[in-house]
């Protein structure tokens, strides 16, 4: 659930500006406290990482406007993602299969 919680969540954070990993985290009643704090962390990190990444992105366009990517590269990566996105919304409509519902770290049910 942690993991599915993060792809969720770094989705929204390359859509949207501001993205409360909290407010998004009432979407997962089932995850435990330690869960939450695993979540917390990780978001932060993830907000972090795609924020640099984002602005690297506009600096570099900002000063190599000439190396676009092509209509067709742009139009792949576009379908790839949404296709991503289809395939994560289809896994958080599916239940976990008996005994796969929890998990495991070092030994510690999260």
């Amino acid at each position: 659930m942690v993991l599915t919680f993060l792809m969720v969540y770094a989705d929204r954070v390359g859509r949207e500006k501001a993205v409360n990993p909290e407010e998004m985290m009432e979407q997962f009643p089932q995850l435990s406290a330690e869960a939450r704090l695993v979540c917390s962390f990780m978001g932060a990190n993830v907000l972090r990482d795609t924020r640099r990444w984002l602005n690297r992105q506009k600096n570099q366009g900002a000063r190599r406007p000439e190396q676009k990517g092509t209509p067709d590269s742009d139009k792949r990566v576009r379908e790839d993602m949404a296709r991503a996105r289809r395939a994560l919304e289809r896994s958080l409509d599916t239940p976990l299969p008996p005994g796969q519902q929890h998990l495991k770290l070092s030994g510690e049910e999260i």
